[in-house]
């Protein structure tokens, strides 16, 4: 016979998304199958689901069930009853807020373009896994020392140069992806407006 647990869900917005995936992680943690049961809408589903959970439609104040049956039932119905009663009404705690003053600044070279910003706030800070490295944006403002001026012809030269490497690699990307590069090239394109001259390299470089 089947071990329950009894409770009264005590989330103000009920069990969403957060809230269901922490009842899915730790149900996960056994072998036995775990049912919720809204008794106010008889609705069941899979606690070790996320998604059969919201399934169930449980708000604020439901009386609810789990049902556990399985080889490690004694253990779960043990560690749930105590999560269930200690922690589980405050898995969904407001989200620390992110102050204004903690947005990073745009690049110099997109705010010359006067875009029109939307910000944007993650829900979660998440997990990944990986090697930290530390990296800094370029200050335009402070370069540093540059090589010396060449003359206006070589400096010329240069440039045109630099601006073929340009495009023959975007060029080589489009036709990986085998888009046409008449799909590609965009007199409005942001990267064009932060090179030198690129309007007039483009009537002899670039397709329509």
């Amino acid at each position: 016979m089947a071990l329950i647990v009894e409770f009264i869900c005590e989330l103000p917005n009920g069990v969403h998304a957060r809230p269901a995936s922490h009842v899915e992680t730790l149900c996960n943690t056994f072998s036995s199958q775990i049912e919720w049961h809204n008794l106010r809408t008889d609705r069941k589903g899979n606690a070790k689901s996320a998604l059969a959970l919201i399934g169930t439609d449980t708000l604020a104040g439901d009386n609810c069930q789990l049902l556990i049956s399985g080889a490690d039932e004694q253990e779960a119905h043990q560690r749930l009853s105590q999560w269930l009663r200690d922690e589980f009404p405050h898995c969904d705690a407001p989200l620390a807020e992110v102050k204004s003053d903690e947005l990073e600044p745009l690049p110099v070279s997109l705010t010359n373009l006067n875009p029109q910003i939307i910000r944007a706030r993650t829900v979660c800070s998440g997990s990944a896994g990986g090697i930290l490295t530390p990296i800094s944006s370029l200050d335009l403002n402070a370069l540093g020392n540059l090589p010396a001026a060449k003359g206006v012809d070589a400096e010329q030269s240069a440039l045109e140069n630099g601006l073929t490497l340009v495009l023959k690699t975007l060029s080589f990307v489009c036709w990986i992806a085998t888009v046409p590069p008449a799909r590609f090239w965009k007199r409005t394109d942001p990267w064009l407006a932060i090179l030198p001259c690129a309007n007039i390299y483009w009537q002899a470089s670039a397709p329509d």
